[in-house]
């Protein structure tokens, strides 16, 4: 970290790694309260089933949405179709807060 804040290429995968393989959100999980989009892909490799089991536990307004290889959105956050990713998540927005009333 201290060397990515210095603008240097950091050399320390590991240790991040086990601090992310660490993460344990499943006793805080009840307490989300706001809607929720979980976005789960093909081909997922960081987290495969995790998003899944975190949808299952949300007790809150949620929906999920499985980004497919057949439309080119498979792998972790679909870096082969940001347009496709970006219009999922904003159409949620969309639906879920509104478009807003700006006095039009």
């Amino acid at each position: 970290m201290l060397a990515a804040r210095q603008g240097r290429l950091f050399t320390d995968f590991w240790t991040p790694a086990q601090r992310i393989m660490a993460l344990d959100i499943t006793r805080i999980v009840g307490r989300i309260k706001c809607p929720t989009l979980v976005l789960d892909y093909d081909d997922e490799v960081f987290y495969p089933g995790q998003p899944r089991e975190f949808f299952e536990l949300l007790r809150t307004r949620k929906d999920f949405r499985l980004m497919r290889a057949a439309t080119g959105a498979q792998l972790h956050c679909s870096p082969m179709a940001p347009q496709q990713h970006c219009e999922v998540v904003f159409d949620w927005l969309e639906d879920t807060l509104g478009r807003g009333d700006r006095g039009q």
